[in-house]
């Protein structure tokens, strides 16, 4: 169970950090109470042990396993009138008011809310399977990257030498279970690559 409570850690982390509402109040939910927490942990732990190649995936985890999406606005715009001439608006009463005016475009944006469940079981899968993939990556590549140790001696995030590595994002050792989150943190990765960019322009000019 430990490896449970670590990826959920992870997943909380990460959600946190996002600030999306629907997210925070599945966390809510799924930890309500401790004994509510180690019940869903514990659930979700026996469908993944009991689970094989030739096993049917809604059987085993259920139809809700994936999670649900929910909309957000995205823009509200005028529309052009068909033709030109007097245009008015007239004064109506509250009971009347139309929160969307019939003369706009809404736009909406469709975002994806996954189940709790099917996070840690991502979060699993990337401390495990993804961890290869995330160790073959080419330095050039700074975002979305697993936090690891920077080195085979379990040297602590924060805690490294290797300033150059910590600089760019680049650390090689380890996946560092002992961090908060999954992925480093991208604002050290991305002050790095934008100085690297004036670099390389000023090498340009």
């Amino acid at each position: 169970m430990r490896d449970m409570y670590l990826a959920y850690r992870k997943v909380k982390v990460e959600l946190w950090w996002g600030k999306c509402v629907p997210s925070l109040q599945a966390l809510a939910t799924f930890e309500k109470t401790p004994e509510t927490l180690e019940k869903n942990l514990g659930s979700l732990r026996k469908k993944i042990k009991s689970f094989t190649i030739n096993s049917d995936f809604d059987e085993a985890f259920g139809p809700n396993f994936l999670g649900t999406c929910y909309s957000l606005p995205k823009s509200l715009t005028k529309k052009k009138p068909e033709k030109e001439g007097v245009h008015f608006t007239p004064l109506t009463n509250d009971k009347d008011y139309d929160p969307i005016p019939r003369d706009y475009d809404v736009e909406i944006r469709y975002m994806a809310q996954p189940s709790i469940e099917f996070q840690v079981l991502g979060v699993l899968w990337a401390m495990d399977e993804g961890a290869s993939l995330d160790a073959s990556r080419s330095d050039s590549s700074r975002a979305n990257a697993l936090n690891r140790r920077f080195n085979d001696d379990n040297v602590s995030d924060g805690g490294s030498t290797d300033i150059e590595n910590e600089r760019k994002n680049t650390g090689k050792g380890p996946i560092n279970k002992e961090f908060t989150g999954l992925y480093r943190p991208y604002f050290r990765a991305y002050k790095a690559w934008r100085n690297d960019g004036l670099e390389c322009a000023k090498t340009a000019v």
